[in-house]
C-alpha cells in the first residue's frame, strides 16, 4: 500500500469519528439563494441568446450604413448607365 493510499485511510477514518458540526445553513446562504432566484440573475440561456442577437443586429446595422454609404458614393459616378428602376420593373413584369 502506498503513502497516499495509508494517508487517505486515516484521514477518512478521522473524519468518520470526527463530531458532526450545526444542522444550521452557513452565514449568510438564504441571502445567496435568494440573490440567485431573482430574475434577470445568472446567465441563463435566454438571456445569452438575447444579448448575442442584439449584438448581431447592432453589427448588422452598422454594416447596413456603412454598405449604403458606399453605394451611394459609387452612384455619382455611373448613374448614366443604368436604366431606370421603373424600366427593369416593368421589363421583368412583362418577360414573365
Amino acid at each position: 500500500m502506498n503513502t497516499f493510499d495509508r494517508r487517505w485511510q486515516r484521514l477518512t477514518a478521522a473524519a468518520r469519528e470526527a463530531p458532526s458540526l450545526s444542522e444550521a445553513a452557513p452565514h449568510g446562504w438564504a441571502a445567496r439563494v435568494w440573490a440567485r432566484a431573482q430574475p434577470g440573475r445568472g446567465a441563463d440561456a435566454g438571456g445569452l441568446w438575447l444579448r448575442w442577437a442584439l449584438r448581431a443586429l447592432g453589427a448588422m446595422a452598422s454594416l447596413l450604413v456603412i454598405a449604403t454609404v458606399l453605394d451611394r458614393g459609387l452612384d455619382r459616378h455611373d448613374a448614366t448607365l443604368r436604366p431606370p428602376l421603373e424600366n427593369v420593373i416593368a421589363g421583368i413584369f412583362w418577360s414573365l
